[in-house]
Parts: C-alpha cells; sequence; structure tokens
C-alpha cells in the first residue's frame, strides 16, 4: 500500500489563544498516524495579524520540506470531528499518485446570518457566487466551486501546478470600500485560481460538520434555527426596486433566455384557468405570463403586482388590465379582491417575507380561488437573487391554514415545486 505524508497546518491569529478550540487535537492526530494510508504526520502553527500570510508561511514550510504529499489545514476557532481525516483520505486516496484536489467541509460563519460557507460561481458573472444549500446535499460529496480553509484538504499537485498564484491573497479589490471587481476573501480567491485556471477539482464533503466557535458554536442547527421564514436560505437580498428596474431595462439574453424557458411552468398552470377568469401574477414583471394566457384563453381579466415600476408601467402600456407596485414583504393588502386565481411563478425564493406573499394571495382571492406557485426546490436552481429555498414540508406550513393544497409535486428532473392551492375562509 502506497503511503503519503501528511502536514497538519494551523494558522492562528494574534486575536486567538491556539488552545481555543484545538483541545482534540491530539486526537485527530493520534487516528491520523494510525492510518496505514500515511507514512508521517507532521504538525505546523503560525501565529499572526493576517490568517493568509499564516497560511503562506506554513505552505512554504510544507515545500521547504520537499516530502510534503497534502496539507490539512485546520482553524483554530473550529471544533473539528476527530476522524476528518480518514474520511478525506477514503476520497482523496490512490495508490499510483494523488490528484489535484481541494477537499473542504460544512462550516457556518459567525456573526448575524450564519450562511453556509460552500459556493457555486454566477454563470455569468465573474466573481459572483451564490451560497450552496446543504440541506439538498445531506451526507454528499459535492462538486463546488468554492469553500471556507477551515478544514480543507489540498493535495500538493495543486500547488505544484499554481507557480506564484499559489500564495494566499485578498481579491485586489476586498479592501477597496467602493471596489467592485474581485472582492472575493483569500480562501475563495484561492478555490477560483485553483479550479479556473489550473484546473483542480473543489469538493466539499457534507458529512463533515465542524462548529465554527465564537460567542456561540456554530452549526447547521444555528443555521436553521436563525431562518426567520419556513425555507429561508440567506439573511441578505439584492432583490431590490432598483436592481430589478435595470434587470427589466436591460433585456438581457440571460432574462430572455429564463423566461422563455418558463413556458413550460406556464402550460402546468394554464389548466387551472378557464375563460373568463380574473387573474392575478404575483411578480409579474413584464407581463410576460398574463400576455400568454390572454393568448390560450378568452375574455381574461388580468391583475398584476411587481417591485419594479418600470415593469408596472410597461404592463400598463401593453395590456387592459389592473397593475400596481408593491413591495411584497412590506404591503399589507393588495387593491384586488375576489379574484378566481393567483400566480407565484418563480417568486417566493426572492422575498424575504414568503409568508406575507401568501397572506396577500389569500385576501385577494373569492373563496374556493386557485393559488398556483413554482418555485427552485432546496435551491435546485442556483442564484445570488434567491434567498429562500422551500423542500415540501416548508410549502405545507407556508400555506397552512390559508389553502388546502390540491397538488404538490417536483417538476422538471426534480428541480422545480409545482404547487396548487384551494383558498379556505379563516
Amino acid at each position: 500500500m502506497k503511503q503519503y505524508n501528511l502536514l497538519i497546518g494551523i494558522p492562528c491569529p494574534e486575536t486567538v489563544k491556539p488552545e481555543f478550540a484545538i483541545d482534540n487535537l491530539q486526537v485527530i492526530v493520534s487516528q491520523a498516524k494510525a492510518d496505514p494510508r500515511l507514512k508521517n504526520v507532521y504538525i505546523t502553527y503560525q501565529k499572526g495579524v493576517r490568517t493568509d500570510k499564516n497560511r503562506n508561511l506554513i505552505l512554504n514550510r510544507a515545500i521547504e520540506n520537499g516530502e510534503i504529499d497534502m496539507i490539512l489545514w485546520l482553524d483554530v476557532d473550529m471544533l473539528y470531528p476527530l476522524d476528518i481525516v480518514s474520511k478525506y483520505l477514503d476520497i482523496v486516496y490512490k495508490e499510483d499518485k494523488l490528484d489535484p484536489v481541494l477537499l473542504g467541509c460544512l462550516y457556518f460563519k459567525r456573526g448575524d446570518t450564519f450562511e453556509p460557507i460552500v459556493y457555486l460561481k454566477h454563470k455569468k458573472k465573474d466573481f459572483k457566487y451564490t451560497i450552496v444549500d446543504p440541506r439538498k446535499y445531506s451526507g454528499k460529496v459535492v462538486e463546488v466551486d468554492a469553500l471556507g480553509f477551515g478544514g480543507m484538504l489540498v493535495t500538493m499537485p495543486v500547488y505544484e501546478s499554481m507557480g506564484e498564484d499559489k500564495w494566499c491573497v485578498y481579491g485586489e479589490d476586498f479592501h477597496k470600500p467602493n471596489g467592485v471587481g474581485n472582492k472575493l476573501t483569500h480562501d475563495m480567491n484561492f478555490c477560483r485560481l485553483a479550479k479556473e485556471k489550473y484546473g483542480a477539482k473543489v469538493y466539499c464533503d457534507m458529512r463533515i460538520q465542524p462548529a465554527h466557535l465564537g460567542d456561540l458554536a456554530v452549526t447547521m442547527k444555528t443555521w436553521l434555527d436563525n431562518l426567520k421564514e419556513p425555507g429561508r436560505l440567506t439573511q441578505s437580498n439584492i432583490n431590490t426596486k432598483e436592481y430589478w428596474d435595470e434587470k427589466y431595462k436591460e433585456r438581457s439574453d440571460e432574462y430572455t433566455n429564463k423566461h422563455k424557458k418558463q413556458t413550460d411552468r406556464w402550460k402546468l398552470a394554464l389548466e387551472y384557468i378557464s375563460n373568463g377568469n380574473r387573474v392575478l401574477d404575483i411578480g409579474c414583471g413584464i407581463g410576460e405570463f398574463l400576455k400568454y394566457i390572454d393568448g390560450e384563453r378568452n375574455d381574461i381579466m388580468p391583475y398584476g403586482v411587481d417591485i419594479s415600476e418600470y415593469a408596472i408601467d410597461e404592463c400598463n402600456n401593453s395590456m387592459n388590465g389592473v397593475f400596481d407596485v408593491i413591495d411584497l414583504d412590506k404591503a399589507k393588502r393588495m387593491q384586488f379582491n375576489k379574484l378566481d386565481v393567483a400566480f407565484c411563478g418563480e417568486t417566493l425564493e426572492h422575498v424575504n417575507n414568503p409568508q406575507n406573499v401568501i397572506d396577500l394571495a389569500h385576501k385577494s382571492l373569492k373563496d374556493g380561488g386557485l393559488l398556483v406557485i413554482t418555485t427552485p426546490y432546496l435551491n435546485g436552481i442556483e442564484s445570488p437573487e434567491h434567498v429562500n429555498s422551500f423542500d415540501e414540508t416548508s410549502i405545507e406550513t407556508l400555506l397552512k391554514g390559508k389553502f388546502k393544497i390540491l397538488k404538490l409535486e417536483k417538476i422538471f428532473d426534480g428541480r422545480v415545486m409545482f404547487v396548487v392551492g384551494k383558498r379556505v375562509r379563516l
């Protein structure tokens, strides 16, 4: 059996005592030394103001040693599972030689949001990343685009391929108050370069979930408990009036293609709309769905609401209907009532308070009126615009007491939920 040399690197800011979180380090090292796939296990520690510099000093020692095959980065403010090394070796070990691999674990931010530090890259925009919803990948090893250095194993072929890019640095705009380019942290920037420029694989082992220590030990449960509404994914939200005004004005290819793909969803919703219905589109944009059903059904009376004033102006200029600018998070009621059908297509995942959207729909529909919802299933469609992620349980919680669920199913290879609810009287 081929054996490898492992270096455990421990960078430490000056403000953190080294004994703060690594009380179990001796056990981790002891178990690693007992693993027959390892020849030697070394430990090195570096204390200093900047964590990126600390990592670079440790990396330089590994290079000077000349025999290190992989580095396991253990941050001192985290409490790791004792079998972290053996689980990682189960994934990266090979009899001939190691592949260039970055293998990290699932942990969460300290502070107000407790968000997962695991990301996928935005398909269109450089230096933009979206949070991965770990509930979707429970117990799995998943290829991702970036994650935190805490608990990350990096094989030396990664460093050997990267030349001068192997040194940890923050994005050039990270420390600029008005920077608009690369504002990535040093760990995300390292992942970006390793994967995009040098072809390394980046994985997150969702089985390994260390506690991130601060005022409290932040874990998966902390994040879930902090989500204020069912399905909440993050507390930050880019979906402002200004954002969507600009989005609709651009009419970008990305936006146009996205709405072309939604025609299949609209066909499903159409089954619940009859001739002469008064139909409300919640988050109507520039009115594509309402125009679609107007071409498929007779005497439809369209109603629409959206946060974008520009979009509502477009609706008023292109259709005979009733349209209104409202903030779905804050509005207490809409000017419509006793409508037949409300359609909420790809909207719930964008708002801070999805329960308020359901309440608005309930107030706007007649008794027995139908609410039709489409939304990504457990963040099955990754986007920085998405702040919520839903499954069957969270949808049932949202609708409970206001709508009787007639249909709840996953469509499009399980990536989207299609829901139909019938309004019940309170």
